[in-house]
């Protein structure tokens, strides 16, 4: 056996392994069906292309908002939006079982996060299942998230200023 492809087995079985551990965690008992349906809507979310994250964040906390998903994340009041830890967590145990990937921008101020092809395969499947109002309310909220950060702002904290914390 050569050494390329004992190193290529060697990081398979790793991945493997790492993908069954974050899977156990993600869908320990009690939250599995809650966490695995929150995951669905990253898959969503990112199924036609990246979004930094500020869009990220925007366009879950508008999908558990629009949608009335409950239970669904539990975005918090910040400064500059609403504020969830958990969709970070989620997102970076997707890029680790290579479902899901971040880069940085060219001026290296932010991060990009797109879903890799079998991520991309997932969340068609993803997608399809959605009913037609789902998906429509899906469209218009990508299409808000392509508005400049300002714009968001001030559209999101006239309708959720609750979540808005102004200095």
């Amino acid at each position: 056996m050569n050494l390329g492809i004992f190193l290529e087995s060697v990081l398979c079985v790793g991945l493997g392994l790492v993908l069954i551990i974050l899977i156990g965690y993600l869908l320990k008992a009690g939250t599995r069906s809650r966490n695995r349906k929150k995951l669905n809507w990253i898959f969503v979310l990112l199924k036609d292309g990246g979004l930094n994250r500020l869009q990220f964040r925007d366009g879950l906390f508008l999908i558990g908002k629009e949608l009335n998903l409950k239970p669904f994340y539990e975005f918090k009041p910040y400064m500059y939006g609403p504020f969830c830890s958990e969709i970070y967590a989620h997102l970076t145990s997707l890029q680790l079982t290579v479902l899901a990937q971040g880069r940085r921008t060219d001026d290296y101020r932010d991060f990009i996060y797109e879903l890799t092809e079998k991520g991309k395969e997932i969340a068609d499947i993803l997608y399809e299942a959605l009913n037609p109002e789902e998906q429509k309310k899906i469209s218009e909220i990508k299409e808000f998230l392509k508005l400049s950060l300002d714009e968001r702002a001030r559209s999101l904290s006239k309708k959720y200023p609750d979540f808005y914390r102004l200095n």
